[in-house]
């Protein structure tokens, strides 16, 4: 019998100390921590109060000091100390960690000085292990109190995200995967600097429509950086003719740890599911029997001389991708 995998989490602040919370209901987990009255805190009282309360933490977990105990038992390594942390850490254990190892961020920033992302500084601390992050709309406290969540594993290998997303989710925590890792990081940094304006908005009373807007617009020009970054464009709706498993994206969010489920969301009628893409004016949609219909509407109207005034132009195209352009609009 197989021993089960050990994760080992950098950082007991209060997210690092809720995700190896996470790991510790579904596998050996060990959490490192600087200070020694945290980790006697952890492993005597089950408890992290200086981040978490009184929130009691699961039995699987155990706390060390000693970085290199932690590196020497870790089978997949989290990162969670703060983004000007992460080469100072990695450092320390570069020469400890075994080959392979798969190593995920939970840092969200650029690090001070070069600008370079998370797992930039992880690849270069650590060459050759497969790294990634774990990022998501998640509030560590609501989290550690059981309130449902959801987050996304994301890996340029696939099947390293498959086999990362059970060790985290739970009946209330469902976990994704995507291959996009520049777009789900680029999300984590830009993000605050929308909520601030949000913020903003709001301390000046202007009103639910103005704070809307910032933030519906926030998010327009978040994809268009990610976009001109190199981040993916769009995320393809799932094809139902693909065996069993018909929620396979690529690239994109696709099936989370625990259950079924889609990026995309359901056509009125039953029968279609529709994902937007990155770019204005353009959608995919998939139906039921597998075919994909492309609807351009900008781009339609300016290749038939239409003008804007005339609103939108449809153009469906029920076939296969290979014989695209030979349908009739």
């Amino acid at each position: 019998m197989a021993r089960p995998v050990h994760v080992v989490v950098l950082g007991s602040g209060s997210w690092g100390t809720t995700v190896a919370a996470l790991a510790a209901h579904n596998t050996p987990t060990l959490l490192w921590a600087r200070d020694p009255d945290t980790v006697t805190e952890i492993n005597e009282r089950r408890r992290n109060s200086r981040y978490l309360g009184d929130r009691e933490l699961p039995d699987g977990l155990r706390a060390t000091t000693d970085i290199a105990e932690a590196a020497h038992e870790a089978d997949v390594l989290v990162v969670g100390v703060p983004s000007h942390a992460v080469r100072t850490t990695l450092e320390q254990i570069a020469d400890r960690l075994r080959a392979w190892v798969p190593i995920l961020s939970l840092a969200k920033g650029l690090e001070p000085g070069t600008r370079l992302r998370p797992t930039q500084v992880v690849s270069e601390c650590l060459p050759g292990h497969p790294v990634g992050l774990l990022s998501g709309p998640n509030i560590a406290g609501e989290i550690a109190d059981g309130k449902a969540a959801a987050t996304v594993v994301a890996m340029q290998d696939d099947s390293v995200a498959t086999a990362l997303q059970p060790l985290f989710a739970s009946k209330v925590f469902r976990v994704y995967r995507n291959t996009d890792v520049l777009g789900c990081e680029l999300g984590g940094v830009l993000k605050n600097i929308v909520a601030i304006a949000a913020g903003m908005a709001e301390g000046l009373g202007v009103g639910d429509n103005t704070r809307a807007m910032v933030l519906t617009r926030g998010l327009a020009e978040m994809t268009r950086l990610g976009e001109a970054m190199g981040a993916t464009a769009y995320v393809r709706g799932p094809d139902r003719n693909r065996g069993p498993d018909r929620h396979v994206h690529e690239p994109g969010i696709s099936e989370p740890a625990g259950g079924r489920g889609s990026c995309a969301w359901p056509d009125p009628g039953g029968n279609a599911r529709r994902t937007r893409s990155g770019r204005r004016g353009r959608e995919n949609r998939t139906d039921s029997d597998g075919t994909r219909a492309r609807v351009r509407r900008r781009d339609a109207d300016r290749s038939r001389g239409r003008g804007r005034g005339r609103g939108p132009s449809f153009t469906r195209r029920g076939v296969p991708r290979a014989a695209e352009g030979r349908g009739r609009a």
